[in-house]
């Protein structure tokens, strides 16, 4: 029987075919260097989010908390556990992959409390996970009116300074149209600016109080509010005799019309606006639950980017799950990187958890981080965002300054990059955006890779991320897809395998690959490795090895039984790592799964 190398995205449709077990490849890291450099297969993380650890970062409901159930849990199981710890599923605020379960009054006054349902729900084996539901603000500073120009988009006062939006436009390309999920605060869809740019759900009726197209949700024809959970997202009165305007001025720096006479030109011309309400001001708190479900909206509903102006330092798994979702769907989800000053927001530990994510700090009109940017190791890209002239409300203009107007920017740009190249996967589109972004000295020191600006030009104009791997033998077995290009255009992209039977021995499965570590700042003090593997079957041993190049040999670093969910296995050279690694930066490793015949097996 075979063994069978692939994405661990296909393990579950994989695994009920007797005897074919998974396989995610591999990662190296090179550590001991001041930037990591890497080749990559296939990376899955198995992180799960601590929800006491989540509300240090954040405020939190006291009086309700979201659950996901475990697979095959039955109605009564449910109904026994909210019994038990008397408590009701909010329907409106539930999704479609968590519930939202309420304290009763009663108990609110007793003695019961949100933490103890929680540690009580963790423990329950019907329970998959449980996690308070965190407060989400806006990243925004005060507005700032002096400004009346869109310096971002082309710098008169400091050229070169900009996105070089003019330039990018005069391109002989036609992007396809690309749906954006505004994440916000609602979006004022009427502007005469926005309103020709607004989605519109192509299988939905306007206005028969059908759900025409089977979604869940009935006359969604722009988008959904999630705070009110309501067919019309809108934004509120602000309480001080206005109208909420966050989310209808990010809307007009990803997507206002081009070319109409009227108001201002947005990044993007080949964008729509999808437009989702989570977030509202007349009463709060506004929680992250909202946001879980506005993703999970998003994606099903044919969005391929997501922009999203909000700390969520609070960060559950719950939301870490919908932005999983969004990843399988190929959509790609952009972050602001917040505005409170501060390096390694507690934010960007998602980045290594989800690949599809960006973070962006902001900057201003002379290439400088802005004053309250945060910024990071994992923020890898900077954008405009000091006096962002934008939609306002009741057809209104203004300046705003934040990360949430950065994050807008580079989600058109995005959008842009990713109606140029509409066959590219997510991954090789954010290459390209982050590749393609100018390197400034002045933001050298706030975010990798020479301090990267976002660049719309460079991004249509430059290639993708030069991949790491040279080579990918299969030393033993039958090749059956997979190819250096693919990995290249996504790092989840793997091989299928299946493996040989040899005579007396059993099933054997091997690949080879080559990595080359480029541009290093000395050698390294350590090279790591690491596979991701399930198999159908018990009896299969995993084998790492590595070549030793001085020797002239195979040297196993590690070995360890396969087991039947997906596991992480590791190895590491922490000692002359120049054995290893050849002069012109290559390694080569070696990973076998075997499957041997007992002794005295015919």
């Amino acid at each position: 029987m075979p063994l069978t190398f692939c994405p661990v995205s296909s393990y579950n449709s994989l695994m009920h075919r007797p005897f074919r077990p998974a396989l995610a490849f591999l990662a190296l890291l090179v550590a001991g260097v001041p930037s990591l450099s890497s080749a990559q297969i296939a990376i899955q993380s198995t992180v799960r989010v601590d929800p006491f650890e989540a509300i240090r970062h954040a405020d939190y409901s006291r009086n309700h908390v979201l659950v996901t159930w475990k697979t095959g849990t039955s109605q009564a199981t449910k109904q026994f556990v909210l019994a038990q710890l008397n408590l009701t599923v909010d329907e409106d605020m539930s999704g479609l992959y968590f519930d939202v379960l309420r304290l009763a009054p009663a108990a609110q006054r007793g003695s019961q409390t949100v933490e103890g349902v929680l540690r009580s729900l963790q423990s329950h084996p019907a329970i998959g996970t449980a996690d308070f539901d965190t407060v989400i603000t806006r990243d925004q500073v005060p507005n700032d009116p002096r400004f009346n120009q869109q310096w971002g988009l082309r710098n008169l006062a400091n050229p070169g300074a900009d996105i070089r939006a003019v330039d990018a436009w005069a391109l002989p390309i036609t992007p396809e149209t690309v749906v954006v999920a505004v994440c916000d605060d609602g979006v004022d869809y009427t502007h005469p600016d926005l309103a020709p740019v607004m989605w519109s759900n192509p299988g939905e009726i306007p206005g028969n109080g059908v759900d025409d197209d089977a979604n869940g949700f009935i006359d969604d024809t722009i988008g959904w509010d999630f705070w009110s959970n309501d067919n019309d997202p809108k934004p509120n009165p602000d309480g001080f005799g206005g109208i909420d305007s966050h989310g209808t001025h990010v809307a007009g720096t990803v997507a206002a019309g081009h070319n109409n006479g009227i108001g201002i030109a947005a990044t993007s011309r080949n964008a729509r606006i999808m437009a989702m309400k989570m977030y509202g001001s007349t009463s709060g708190p506004n929680f992250i639950s909202a946001l879980a479900n506005s993703v999970d909206y998003a994606w099903r509903n044919g969005a391929r980017v997501i922009s999203v102006s909000y700390n969520i330092d609070g960060y559950n798994q719950t939301l870490l799950d919908s932005i999983g979702r969004a990843k399988a769907a190929g959509v790609i989800y952009l972050n602001s990187a917040g505005n409170n000053g501060q390096q390694n927001p507690r934010r960007q530990q998602i980045r290594p958890i989800h690949d599809n994510v960006l973070f962006v700090a902001a900057t201003d009109s002379s290439d400088r981080k802005a004053g309250f940017s945060n910024w990071g190791s994992l923020i890898e890209i900077g954008s405009p965002g000091v006096d962002i002239m934008s939609t306002l409300p009741d057809n209104q203009y203004g300046n705003n300054s934040g990360t949430s107007m950065a994050t807008p920017m580079a989600a058109g740009v995005t959008a842009v990059v990713r109606g140029a190249f509409p066959t590219e996967s997510y991954r090789a589109i954010l290459d390209r955006v982050i590749q393609g972004a100018k390197q400034v000295p002045t933001l050298a020191s706030f975010i990798p890779d020479g301090g990267r600006r976002v660049d719309m030009l460079g991004a249509l104009t430059g290639s993708k991320a030069p991949s790491n791997i040279t080579a990918i033998a299969t030393v033993l077995g039958t090749y059956v897809s997979g190819d250096v290009p693919a990995i290249e255009e996504d790092d989840d992209a793997s091989y299928i395998v299946d493996s040989t039977l040899i005579e007396r021995r059993g099933h054997f499965a091997t690949i080879d690959v080559t990595a080359k570590f480029e541009d290093l700042d000395g050698p390294p003090r350590q090279i790591a490795f690491q596979v991701l593997s399930g198999v159908s079957v018990s009896g299969v041993t995993a084998v790492m090895n590595v070549w030793n190049h001085s020797m002239g040999r195979w040297e196993t670093i590690r070995s360890t039984s396969a087991r039947t969910s997906p596991t992480l296995m590791e190895g590491a050279i922490g000692r002359r790592v120049n054995q290893y690694m050849a002069p012109d930066g290559t390694v080569q490793i070696r990973v076998q799964y075997l499957n041997q015949l007992r002794r005295g097996s015919a």
